[in-house]
């Protein structure tokens, strides 16, 4: 499957503008995961062929990566090619002079009961004293509606707090994009050099208004993981591949 996408310089700078309300920091000069808003809306999904839940299901996000060839251009129309293995979605985004970046999506289709039932562990003990905790931080649902709004994301477990509710949650679950943006101005200001790629593995989902804080490790001059927690749970790990 194929199509033409655009990603508009406004959606981007409104988005770097949500990612510096909520953490605190200047909005970065453009967000890292961008681009993977160009698929959550209905259209993205029926065209790029993305799995749809039944009435008792769900979809969840598992992974998330995005690489780069380069700065990411803006309000450019690029070629969109889809290629589904299994849960991974394979996205590749080129225009005429080649390929700019490359998305890998996985995404599962599960039963509401068996979210519900889930009981992700938190980190280890023996990792989390090791590392440098940012403060306690929540995201609202108007600030996860904006984020909705940039995306189009149709996701009903981001904005139906009844559904939450069934699955055992306080509130609607913040979208996986969003919570994995957050790490992005605490990994600027660690590296100091251009994205080349990030990874994001998803554990456990965040409910809106739910205290969380994130941490960075440098693994080395090009790379750093950031683990990101609520109180008693893993949420996601991030890693961060930059230029030597």
């Amino acid at each position: 499957m194929s199509a033409t996408v655009t990603l508009k310089a406004e959606t981007a700078q409104a988005f770097a503008d949500l990612i510096a309300e909520i953490t605190g920091a200047e909005p970065p000069a453009q967000p890292w995961l961008a681009p993977a808003l160009l698929f959550a809306s209905a259209e993205g999904q029926r065209r790029l062929a993305l799995p749809r839940p039944g009435p008792e299901e769900m979809l969840i996000h598992d992974y998330q990566s995005v690489a780069y060839t380069g700065p990411f251009p803006l309000d450019t129309a690029f070629h969109a090619a889809a290629e589904t293995r299994g849960q991974d979605h394979h996205i590749t985004l080129s225009t005429a002079s080649g390929p700019a970046a490359a998305l890998t999506t996985a995404l599962r289709v599960v039963r509401r009961a068996d979210v519900a039932a889930a009981n992700p562990a938190p980190f280890p003990p023996r990792l989390t004293e090791t590392l440098t905790w940012s403060p306690l931080r929540t995201v609202a649902q108007s600030q996860t509606d904006r984020y909705l709004a940039l995306s189009a994301d149709p996701n009903l477990i981001h904005r139906d707090a009844a559904l939450a509710a069934s699955l055992g949650l306080g509130a609607p679950i913040v979208p996986g994009i969003l919570l994995a943006s957050l790490v992005q101005p605490a990994a600027e200001a660690a590296l100091k050099a251009a994205l080349v790629k990030l990874t994001a593995r998803f554990m456990a989902p965040l409910a809106m208004g739910t205290p969380f804080r994130l941490a960075i490790q440098r693994r080395s001059p090009t790379r750093l993981r950031a683990y990101l927690a609520g109180e008693a749970r893993a949420l996601a790990l991030v890693d961060v591949d930059v230029t030597p």
